[in-house]
Parts: structure tokens; C-alpha cells; sequence
């Protein structure tokens, strides 16, 4: 009785430790739960349910599309002047931004606890299809300035509209500005800082998996060793 006594007075938090050890954080549960539900809204979702795909050749050819895609949106901006087809456009391509970012995140965070790690191909794999991602965002947005641009929502102060909106939405990508768009509207502002957001994340995620795959240089000075 007195060892029980003295367990119950000295050691209550390691007791309370032990009967919820299970519970002591929530964070990576519920985010692996919402970035799951959040993986139902998109297209591959639906694809990799209705047809199957989920091999890796499927996952190669579903990005390299999608790029291709992107390319053929920006080139169509410039064409499409009925009001509809624009924000079908824009819906269609946020939905993609959308599902890009979030399978980028979950494969991140917990494609190797899930299935191990031979999830990922390869990493150079991996960083070439980050690249076309990259890419295919930069066209996106380039898509939506040229909508804006015809929508009269901002200024375009170069005379080679599509060059100077793709550099643009370069420059975007990191938060800088060659100061070709001008005089936004509230909703040109907007998704100028969403893609700041979009593209300062997927630049890091860039840079970090190339650093990662760069040679490690030996130097054959002692004392630097």
C-alpha cells in the first residue's frame, strides 16, 4: 500500500504520460486526414478511381498532359473572348493548381510512412516531374493575367503582351516584378498573391530537391576536412 501511495504522489505525470502517450499531439493526424479529403477534390482523384491509374508511366504521362495543357491554355487566352469559356478556363486551371499543391504536400509529408519508399520512382524522377509542376504553374497564372488583361482587370505596358505576361508570371513565382502589369484591381492583387504564396513554397521545394541531388564536393585539404 505505501509503495502505491508513494507511486500515486511522486510519479503522477509518468503516469499520466503513459495512459495517454497515444494522445500527446494531434497535429500530423489530422492533417494527413485533411490532406486526404482535400486529395478527393481533383482530377486524378477521380481518374486513378474511375480508371485505375496509379501506376508510375500513368503518373509520368498525367503531369507531362497537364503541362502540355497549360501551354495550350496560355496560347488560348489570348484567343477566347467570351466570358464563359474565360472563367471555365480559370476554374478548370485552379482546380489543377489546387491538386498539384496538395499531392505535392501529402507526397511529401507521408508517402514514405504509408507505403515506404519505394513510392517515389526515383528522385530525379521526382525533381523532373517538380520542374514540369513548376512550369505548368508559371503558364496557369500567365492564363489568368492574359484573362485579366483582356477583362480590363490590369494594365500590360509592353507591346509583346504574351512574352511580357509569362516573364511576369515568372517573377511572380518568387515575389518580385518587372513592373510590365500595372494598375491591378482587387482581383488582379489577389491572385498576384496567391501565386507569391504558391510560388514561394513550390520554389523552395525546387531548390531543396536540387541541393539535395548536387554531388558532395571533397575537398583535399586537411584542414577543411
Amino acid at each position: 500500500t505505501r509503495n502505491m501511495l508513494e507511486t500515486a504522489l511522486v510519479f503522477p505525470s509518468e503516469l499520466e504520460s503513459a495512459h495517454s502517450k497515444k494522445r500527446d499531439t494531434f497535429v500530423i493526424e489530422k492533417l494527413e486526414k485533411t490532406l486526404f479529403f482535400l486529395k478527393k477534390i481533383s482530377y486524378f482523384y477521380v481518374a486513378e478511381k474511375v480508371f485505375g491509374l496509379s501506376t508510375f508511366f500513368a503518373v509520368d504521362v498525367w503531369v507531362l498532359s497537364f503541362l502540355t495543357f497549360s501551354m495550350i491554355g496560355y496560347v488560348a487566352s489570348f484567343i477566347i473572348t467570351a466570358t464563359s469559356l474565360q472563367v471555365l478556363c480559370v476554374v478548370l486551371a485552379a482546380i489543377r493548381i489546387f491538386e498539384v499543391l496538395i499531392y505535392l504536400i501529402f507526397t511529401m509529408l507521408f508517402a514514405q510512412r504509408k507505403k515506404g519508399t519505394a513510392d517515389l520512382r526515383s528522385y530525379r524522377r521526382w525533381l523532373i516531374l517538380l520542374v514540369s509542376n513548376y512550369l505548368e504553374i508559371i503558364l496557369w497564372f500567365g492564363m489568368f493575367y492574359s484573362i485579366l488583361f483582356t477583362a480590363g482587370s490590369l494594365k500590360n505596358h509592353s507591346e509583346h503582351y504574351a512574352i511580357a505576361i509569362l516573364r511576369e508570371s515568372l517573377a511572380f513565382m518568387v515575389a518580385n516584378s518587372t513592373g510590365t502589369l500595372g494598375e491591378f484591381s482587387k482581383l488582379s492583387l489577389l491572385t498576384v498573391t496567391i501565386q507569391n504564396f504558391v510560388g514561394l513554397f513550390l520554389t523552395l521545394v525546387v531548390a531543396t530537391r536540387v541541393n539535395s541531388l548536387l554531388p558532395r564536393l571533397k575537398s583535399s585539404d586537411t584542414s577543411e576536412s
